[in-house]
């Protein structure tokens, strides 16, 4: 019996037709089908009959994952979020999940990095206006020698440490895991949330997208940031009540944001955050480098071989799926 994959990432100009050919040599038949949105119907219909998915961001909630439980047994994630995967429901019809956790985590921290610095050297206004024929400097700001707030001291949280030592930043860390000695590790502070918020230059969130994150920062978050401190988002849109972001950059209680998610993407200029002089923002591609897409892409390809091997994948999520399988939904 062939194996049959189905790739639903995004095209982000990255060469499928290489990753195929790898697959094939390894077995496997695949297959690149894009969704032509993130709706679990569209789910349904492009990894219908395939045993395996690589996975983008589309739902794969339990009506999607019983209407394809018949034939797939792997949902590989191409990322680190799986708030877009019922886990639960996967577990409950034997389907495995993993992810590639971590393998973004650099080039998301120099993301961060970079908005920051487009952002407080004002690079992407000077742009805006040059390429307008406009010769307009003004006075910006330094990155180096400011505070940064690290929210959610994870793989992202940590590299952006470390870049930032570079610009002898001061490093104030919150997790609700306290992570006192990683934070000494990376020259940092392990602090309160309060401290944070009341001592921080620049705020960078890294949580993930979970029941308790959903819409947990608002006005009482952003109030008790500096007025003269912005407010760095590469992780997920939804953590954020967006409305209130809008407010409290039009309001002047905080003075600005860096922005990769959105709460509800993708955004046209109707939106109130386009443009603000004080917002800088980007496509949610903070992990889409070719470095990391070769990455990410080898690491859930190892785990779908290792699957079909009879191994246990490396990055598994739910091992109790196994106590699940039952029929059609057993490889073996």
């Amino acid at each position: 019996m062939s194996i049959k994959v189905v790739i639903t990432n995004l095209d982000y100009g990255q060469n499928y037709d290489e990753y195929i050919h790898q697959m094939a040599s390894s077995g496997i038949e695949a297959v690149w089908v894009s969704p032509s949105n993130y709706s679990s119907q569209e789910t349904v219909r492009v990894a219908k009959g395939f045993d395996a998915v690589i996975a983008g961001g589309e739902q794969y909630d339990r009506p999607a994952l019983e209407q394809l439980r018949d034939r797939l047994k792997i949902i590989a994630r191409h990322g680190t979020g799986i708030d877009n995967i019922d886990i639960k429901a996967a577990t409950e019809l034997g389907i495995a999940v993993t992810n590639a956790a971590g393998r973004n985590a650099r080039p998301v921290a120099e993301h961060a990095v970079g908005m920051m610095l487009a952002l407080t050297r004002k690079i992407c206004q000077y742009n805006a206006q040059m390429h307008r024929g406009v010769w307009s400097p003004a006075v910006s700001k330094e990155l180096y020698g400011k505070t940064v707030g690290i929210v959610g001291f994870g793989a992202i949280g940590r590299w952006l440490a470390s870049l930032l030592k570079g610009f002898s930043c001061r490093i104030l860390v919150y997790d609700k895991v306290p992570c006192v000695e990683a934070a000494k590790s990376a020259d940092a502070e392990y602090v309160s949330l309060d401290y944070l918020l009341a001592h921080s230059d620049f705020v960078s969130l890294h949580l993930p997208l979970t029941q308790e994150t959903r819409g947990s920062i608002g006005n009482e978050f952003f109030r008790k940031m500096k007025p003269t401190a912005i407010f760095v988002n590469t992780s997920r849109g939804k953590i954020v009540r967006e409305n209130e972001l809008v407010e409290a950059l039009q309001a002047g209680i905080i003075a600005g944001a860096c922005l990769d998610v959105f709460a509800n993407p993708p955004i046209n200029e109707s939106h109130p955050l386009c443009g603000m002089q004080n917002v800088v923002m980007s496509p949610h591609t903070s992990a889409v480098t070719e470095e990391s897409m070769d990455d990410t892409f080898q690491c859930v390809l190892n785990d779908i071989i290792d699957f079909f091997a009879g191994l246990e994948p490396a990055n598994l999520l739910n091992p109790d799926y196994r106590a699940n399988l039952t029929g059609a939904a057993s490889y073996e």
